[in-house]
């Protein structure tokens, strides 16, 4: 969830699935006072289901710091969710 709108839990739950089989863990959070780019297709009503990825960073003084390996492990995530859709 996010400032806008509520992520669909079923989708959330198919990523979830797919983090674990592709061998890493997705952290779900909510977030009261920002907004995603899904949300505002959302808001827009251009989708009916939303959910969001993003990376585990810090910022520090304006720059974004992340292990490289989280980028792997989001595309391996994605992957596999991809080979899992059923629609």
């Amino acid at each position: 969830k996010d400032r806008l709108g509520h992520y669909d839990q079923p989708l959330l739950q198919a990523l979830c699935r797919a983090a674990l089989d592709a061998g890493t863990e997705l952290q779900p959070v909510v977030y009261d006072s920002a907004a995603s780019d899904a949300s505002l297709v959302y808001y827009a009503g251009g989708a009916q289901r939303i959910a969001c990825l993003g990376q585990v960073r810090a910022n520090s003084h304006g720059y974004e710091v992340a292990r490289l390996s989280v980028f792997d492990h989001m595309l391996n995530t994605l992957v596999q969710f991809m080979r899992d859709f059923a629609g």
